[in-house]
């Protein structure tokens, strides 16, 4: 649950995108070792997206009982958030593992939705797709129902990078295999896609980045709107964009998602159950 570690000690800043990851790395490492903060207890796979279900709710993937987590396993099967339980009160003990080819219920209590088929698809032609969130967040769904996306106008939007994309068909849902094979083959190899009239999916080799894409892309929606809301807002530049996002990608943001693991432990530790 830790980002992407380097060995270099290189302190000063980058010239080129290929040592940004190094450089941001080493920013954050602190004098005589010491850590960025308390340490987080071991997790489980269960306990990971049971945790990262609760953290999402507080940042506004909270639509119902709307959205669905995965995480493809070593063994071939993933494991899903249940259908009928929102995401703040889902624990480890909850979560489904599903077949990947069959997308057949293997263990757990509870349902799974028929929409989990968004998900199969998406790891099942993408290597690199561990971690798939869908979800209808308050601002990103404004942004898919006007069918557009929302501009870069601040560092924290600008953390997943350029790479977002826009899915303009809706069909009622993403329940079916047809709708599936549609929206995955719009997201290509991109970060995240908004479903026109729908919500967003987004993608991720790991826990930390998937967390701080779905961060960065509802704070990218919200900001966007408030910033058109008072005037003409000024764009971050495509470079800027893309360095952060980059940047967020070989190093992440050392001890971030770690923290809202701990404050998740704080409030209600029962995730673990």
């Amino acid at each position: 649950m830790t980002a992407v570690q380097t060995d270099s000690t290189e302190t000063t800043a980058p010239e080129t995108k290929a040592d940004m990851g190094a450089y941001q790395n080493a920013w954050y490492r602190q004098a005589e070792g010491r850590p960025l903060g308390p340490p987080i207890p071991g997790l489980s796979p269960e306990q990971e997206i049971a945790v990262l279900a609760r953290i999402l709710f507080r940042e506004g993937y909270d639509d119902m009982l709307a959205g669905h987590i995965s995480y493809k396993q070593p063994d071939g099967t993933f494991l899903v958030t249940p259908y009928g339980l929102t995401w703040d009160e889902v624990t480890a003990s909850d979560i489904m593992r599903v077949d990947f080819e069959t997308e057949t219920v293997l263990d757990g209590k509870w349902t799974v939705t028929p929409a989990i088929a968004l998900h199969a698809r998406a790891h099942a032609v993408r290597d690199d797709v561990v971690w798939a969130v869908h979800n209808h967040p308050k601002w990103a769904t404004v942004w898919a129902a006007v069918h557009r996306l929302p501009g870069v106008f601040e560092q924290t939007s600008a953390l997943i990078g350029p790479d977002v994309v826009l899915y303009d068909e809706y069909l009622g849902g993403a329940a079916t295999q047809l709708d599936s094979e549609a929206a995955i083959a719009a997201l290509g190899d991109a970060a995240a896609a908004i479903l026109a009239n729908h919500g967003v999916f987004v993608v991720a080799r790991g826990l930390p980045q998937v967390y701080m894409r779905c961060v960065s892309l509802e704070t990218r929606a919200r900001v966007a709107w408030a910033a058109l809301a008072v005037g003409e807002p000024v764009p971050l530049s495509d470079q800027v964009v893309s360095f952060a996002g980059l940047t967020m990608d070989r190093a992440g943001w050392p001890g971030a998602f770690e923290a809202m693991v701990r404050r998740e432990l704080r409030h209600n530790p029962s995730f673990l159950d």
